[in-house]
């Protein structure tokens, strides 16, 4: 895969990501309270349908109450991992009607005799962790075994110890690949700000936007492995997003290769320039 296919790839995902921003007009689209998602037919690069779920987050304002809030892991009912209390009763919410889109898409779907070749989750924000949490679901299913995944997080906050976070490493071996974007100085991806005992880890890759847009136009993305520990555990980048010290900042909402998260209007607008296409 060349750079400019895979930053093509990126961009994608990063327009359904602020797609999700439009899903709270409609009722068809809720999955809990406050979390909405949708499933929508693609074409993937070599011509063949995908299908991809967006999931609707939160913008700059309701995630500045992330950074003072309390978080207390909890075990994970089946597996040896903790994962922040709220955000696994967030998703504990959600998870059935998330599936039950995947599995009513895919009938629909092949009633038309089109073959699935593929999902990609996407997400920003608390968006983001809804689409992790269900990518570790579906690694315990069949999904993993019958289809590819691609899993896109913008701008998601620590949830998970570093257990949690070496599952998540080890999906690729079970077909999924996971792919962690983060901004400019977003303080969102370094949530959260105080030292939590166990504390919370990413997952290692990271790619990070270091500014809007380089030479030729396009944006400057680096791509971090992580850091060595003594245990020989491999952590977070220190440098990339963990380099920044901002914590005022509203890169939360990107733009993400010219994607602004919370913009349905803009996401709209781009909608409308596809199909003029």
């Amino acid at each position: 895969m060349t750079d400019d296919l895979f930053l093509k790839r990126l961009d994608t995902a990063a327009y359904y990501a602020s797609l999700a921003y439009c899903l709270t007009d409609s009722e068809d689209d809720r999955v809990s309270e406050t979390i909405y998602a949708k499933a929508q037919i693609i074409k993937n690069d070599f011509k063949e349908h995908d299908i991809v779920m967006y999931i609707h987050g939160v913008g700059y304002n309701d995630a500045k109450a992330w950074k003072d809030r309390e978080f207390k892991l909890i075990k994970h009912p089946k597996l040896d991992m903790k994962i922040d209390a709220i955000f696994w009763e967030q998703w504990s919410l959600a998870h059935e009607a998330i599936d039950s889109k995947i599995i009513r898409a895919i009938i629909e779907f092949s009633r038309v005799s089109r073959s699935i070749k593929g999902f990609s989750l996407v997400g920003h924000g608390l968006g983001a962790v809804h689409a992790l949490l269900t990518a570790l679901s579906w690694s315990q299913s069949s999904f993993a075994v019958r289809y590819a995944i691609q899993v896109y997080l913008f701008g998601i906050p620590r949830i998970g110890d570093q257990k949690f976070a070496s599952a998540i490493n080890s999906l690729t071996a079970k077909n999924i690949q996971v792919q962690r974007i983060n901004y400019l100085d977003d303080y969102v991806p370094r949530i959260p700000l105080k030292l939590s005992n166990p504390p919370l880890v990413h997952p290692t890759k990271e790619f990070w936007i270091s500014s809007d847009c380089a030479c030729n136009g396009k944006p400057e993305v680096y791509w971090c492995f992580g850091t060595i520990w003594p245990d020989g555990y491999i952590g977070e980048s220190q440098e990339c997003i963990n380099s920044q010290t901002s914590l005022m900042s509203t890169a939360h909402n990107g733009p993400y290769f010219g994607n602004f998260m919370n913009d349905c209007s803009a996401a709209l607008n781009r909608m409308n320039t596809f199909m003029q296409n």
